[in-house]
């Protein structure tokens, strides 16, 4: 669409005369073009919320917190489906210098010690002892519309994406529960504190 915008243009400004056949053709297709010029600078570009939740990590994470990606290969956004891990862990590297320190029980070897192009996961069921030194778990996983965009409690229920095996069951043994929730466009981020026994 571009470059037949630019080849009117081009035409137009080497014409002796521009016609305005021609150059209604060129409005017609710079408003075409529009909408999705417009779609592109908004928030939620090509269809997915990476920055939002890195933006949500650098304003309240705190250094020595863990994160934790979740991934539901039934319910990952659309764009993305089997890539939502990695994706955001690779936004989290590209933009290092502004979310705090987190701790990632989820990455297993990394990729350069395995010489391999992504790193190794470590499946939620198997990082039990992991989790046990955390204070504060930040996860990440998909929308889920049975719940609030935004949520606030002592004990968030944790909703049909969360409560899945094995990932609820691991929270719950190890005694965490969700004490505020944001959604997004296609993920949530949930922080889940220790419970008080």
């Amino acid at each position: 669409m571009a470059i037949i915008l630019a080849i009117g243009i081009a035409t137009i400004a080497g014409a002796r005369r521009p016609t305005i056949v021609t150059a209604a053709i060129i409005l017609l297709f710079a408003g075409a073009a529009a909408p999705n010029y417009i779609t592109q600078r908004g928030p939620y570009r090509k269809g997915v919320d990476y920055s939002q939740v890195v933006d949500l990590l650098s304003k309240r994470a705190s250094d020595g917190d863990c994160i934790l990606i979740h991934r539901d290969e039934r319910l990952g956004p659309a764009p993305n489906k089997g890539m939502y891990p990695r994706a955001m862990r690779a936004l989290l590297t590209a933009r290092h210098g502004t979310v705090p320190e987190l701790y990632d029980p989820g990455i297993g070897r990394r990729a350069i010690e395995i010489h391999e192009l992504l790193d190794q996961r470590i499946w939620p069921s198997t990082m039990g002892d992991l989790l046990k030194g955390c204070t504060a778990i930040w996860m990440i996983a998909t929308y889920d519309q049975t719940m609030p965009t935004h949520q606030v409690g002592p004990m968030l229920p944790l909703g049909p994406i969360l409560s899945q095996p094995p990932v609820g069951q691991v929270l719950n043994e190890l005694c965490f529960h969700g004490i505020v929730r944001w959604q997004f466009m296609a993920s949530q981020v949930v922080k889940f504190t220790r419970c008080l026994t």
